[in-house]
């Protein structure tokens, strides 16, 4: 927890300090309660407080704000404390992927029905000249009704993510902040951590991480053979 929040404090002279949700290398996440609205909302606080991109990540969540795409966790706005700059944004009862895989193994279909859908909002959100940069399980979301959502765009268009998600390109540098090739590759990943209940890097230092990704010798060969060759296309380490 960053050591100027706690569970309690209010902040924008409205936001009631909750719990923390998840925390992570770019930031943390709250549940607040919005006294002036009476709702409850999740609060991300990013840690990078140069001003330049703090202005630039707020540019990029009006831009998402605008599409109004109901499997996008919804923006609604933003306001800095002590250099600080944090996110107000939809909260999502129903928890995350993360949250799901602890109950076990989801049937496959369920799977594939899930990342079809994420394909399809994906496609939608790259039409618009956004990249994610961090799609993985804990950044799926669903709602009360078990809507399913994107969430958590606070390093889109950025060459940043977490390591076992990150296509090869970018471990390499060699990558371009548009190039929506890498939220596949991401999904790819996440798809096979859901079938299988584990990422296929855990516990590998990112040197041998990349070598694994090189070889793409991590797909399992018991998978149904359609189910290999999806997973194959998305995590091939030639991005063409």
């Amino acid at each position: 927890m960053l050591d100027s929040i706690r569970i309690g404090d209010l902040l924008d002279s409205k936001y009631r300090i909750l719990q923390r949700l998840g925390w992570g290398a770019f930031g943390d996440v709250y549940l607040a309660e919005d006294e002036l609205l009476g709702r409850q909302v999740a609060l991300k606080v990013l840690r990078d407080r140069d001003p330049d991109r703090q202005a630039g990540l707020v540019g990029e969540m009006r831009s998402l704000d605008q599409l109004h795409h109901p499997a996008v966790v919804t923006f609604y706005h933003h306001f800095v404390n002590e250099q600080l700059l944090f996110l107000v944004m939809e909260f999502c009862a129903g928890g995350s992927l993360r949250s799901r895989m602890r109950q076990g193994t989801a049937p496959l279909q369920t799977i594939m029905q899930w990342g079809k859908e994420l394909a399809d909002t994906l496609d939608f959100v790259h039409q618009h000249g956004i990249v994610h940069h961090d799609i993985k399980p804990d950044n799926i979301l669903f709602t009360s009704e078990e809507v399913l959502k994107i969430g958590d765009f606070g390093v889109a268009n950025s060459n940043a993510g977490t390591v076992p998600y990150l296509a090869p390109e970018m471990l390499l540098g060699e990558v371009d902040t548009t190039d929506v090739r890498v939220d596949v590759y991401a999904l790819g990943i996440t798809l096979l951590e859901l079938l299988r209940n584990r990422n296929p890097f855990d516990g590998m230092p990112p040197n041998e991480t990349q070598r694994a990704k090189m070889r793409h010798e991590f797909i399992p060969t018991e998978l149904e053979r359609w189910v290999q060759d999806l997973i194959s296309k998305a995590t091939h380490p030639t991005p063409e």
